[in-house]
């Protein structure tokens, strides 16, 4: 038997308890995290330049957008 089976159904079976969350409630929370990080991306850029010492040209993040394919986000200027 697979070592991992024994997770994997424990796993499965979890998962088809719908003790987890729907389907629009993760896209809902992907929204927000998406939301707070362009509402704060000057405090997240700072903290990245302090943590990681880069320059300014090496901190791009953007969100891609997986129904256009168009990269959402926010980007070093």
């Amino acid at each position: 038997m697979n070592p991992f089976q024994e997770i994997f159904d424990k796993q499965k079976a979890y998962f088809d308890s719908d003790a987890t969350k729907s389907y629009e409630w993760r896209i809902d929370q992907l929204t927000r995290l998406e939301n707070l990080c362009n509402e704060n991306s000057e405090a997240l850029e700072a903290a990245m330049s302090s943590d990681f010492k880069t320059a300014s040209q090496e901190k791009v993040l953007s969100v891609r957008d997986h129904g256009s394919g168009r990269d959402r986000g926010f980007r070093e200027s």
